[in-house]
């Protein structure tokens, strides 16, 4: 689930961006069975390279750099491969027919490339990379108990990692705490381990000295810009809207945001009635119109918060804001919930992506138990990078509607 640029990490990225050029060249040399020369290899290398950084891009989306999938199968990996190649060849196609500015148009060269840079990869991450011992499993004390060890065992005999043994504490034995392990391997906090502990050894984090104000900074030069250009729908989603019922296009939803402050968000109207009473919403009582299932299957009824980032009560990223009368329920009865109010509420986070059963509307306590579990690790492990890998995979979640 995690996607940490560990050392592991950064050699198996080394790696693939070799594996990348090494098959153009080889690519080349199987079009014409003869070696290209460098002045042909650097012409084609040139626009590739703009490739490989989406290509990457791709690979992070499909969680080939996540840590519970470094040691997949080779079938499952094979697998994931090739769909991920074959996204990569499809993107190269559409390059070079609207970006003609190189002087090539490979067509033949595109398909012998997508079989030679999968063997290339398949053979890296299956046979060289865990020879390199980065992978090479060792005798482990996993300290804690409950029915969480029982989940950690499940997982880690259907992801086919490899084996890690469980015994007690022994001198000499590395030991790792289930809340840890837990962690690492689910991408969402133990919140058993929540305690006065955990607080006083994670809580002086939150704070990041250089990243609040870059994040800041991202989120006015990507929301403004975005803003504007989504202005150009307003007016087909108003007619839409006015078509159907008459009624107002936006409403105003108070929401919790950063300290517990409210916030009133802008949207366009789905629903028949402009009520957000979390009763109202429990019951069913509120219908979604013909217009709003569309706006909600595509969100752009979300368009208009993009005014609330660059007003500074959103962030792009973060925990998704709820109803305050949502929120005082659950801060009585889940403890430490209001630590997700400590830093910016986001359009898109870690618990959007992650969380299949994600609470949209109503109460459903059990849900939003496992969605503090994964806003509190992303309170913990914030970051450009884990910002940039939920950008993606989110763009990718609304290109294929997965979970919209």
């Amino acid at each position: 689930m995690t996607t940490a640029f560990r050392p592991r990490t950064l050699v198996l990225f080394v790696g693939d961006l070799l594996a990348f050029v090494l098959a153009l060249w080889l690519s080349l040399f199987l079009r014409v069975f003869e070696a290209p020369s460098q002045m042909l290899f650097v012409a084609h290398l040139v626009p590739f390279s703009l490739l490989f950084v989406a290509w990457v891009a791709v690979f992070f989306i499909a969680g080939l750099y996540e840590s519970r999938l470094l040691a997949l199968a080779r079938r499952a990996l094979s697998t994931t491969l090739l769909a991920a190649q074959t996204f990569n060849l499809i993107i190269a196609a559409l390059f070079f027919f609207f970006v003609p500015l190189f002087g090539i148009a490979p067509k033949t060269l595109l398909f012998i490339y997508l079989a030679v840079s999968f063997l290339l990869v398949l053979l890296w991450r299956a046979g060289i990379f865990p020879s390199l011992g980065m992978q090479k499993p060792e005798p482990v004390a996993v300290l804690g108990t409950g029915p969480e060890l029982v989940e950690v065992l499940d997982a880690l005999g259907a992801a086919h990692r490899p084996p890690i043994t469980i015994v007690p504490a022994a001198p000499g034995v590395p030991a790792v705490s289930l809340a840890s392990l837990y962690e690492e391997m689910f991408g969402r906090v133990l919140l058993s381990s929540v305690d006065d502990r955990w607080l006083a050894d994670n809580l002086p984090r939150y704070t990041r000295t250089l990243y609040d104000p870059l994040k800041r900074a991202i989120d006015i030069l990507i929301a403004l810009p975005a803003g504007v250009i989504s202005l150009i729908v307003y007016p087909f989603v108003a007619l839409a809207i006015k078509l159907e019922d008459g009624g107002a296009v936006f409403i105003w939803q108070g929401r919790v945001g950063e300290g517990g402050r409210i916030v009133y968000m802008p949207k366009f109207r789905s629903m028949e009635r402009n009520d957000t009473d979390l009763a109202s919403l429990s019951h069913g009582t509120n219908r979604v119109t013909v217009v709003g299932r569309i706006l909600r299957a595509t969100r752009v009824d979300e368009l208009p918060q993009l005014w609330s980032v660059v007003r500074g009560d959103l962030s792009l990223i973060g925990p998704r804001p709820e109803l305050p009368s949502g929120v005082a329920l659950y801060e009585k009865e889940i403890p430490y919930y209001g630590l997700r109010h400590l830093i910016k509420p986001g359009l898109s986070g870690w618990a959007y992506l992650n969380q299949y059963n994600d609470p949209h509307h109503g109460v459903a306590m059990e849900e939003t138990r496992t969605k503090l579990s994964y806003d509190l690790y992303y309170l913990k492990h914030r970051s450009l990078v884990l910002d940039l890998t939920i950008a993606l995979k989110t763009i990718a979640k609304l290109l294929t509607r997965r979970g919209v």
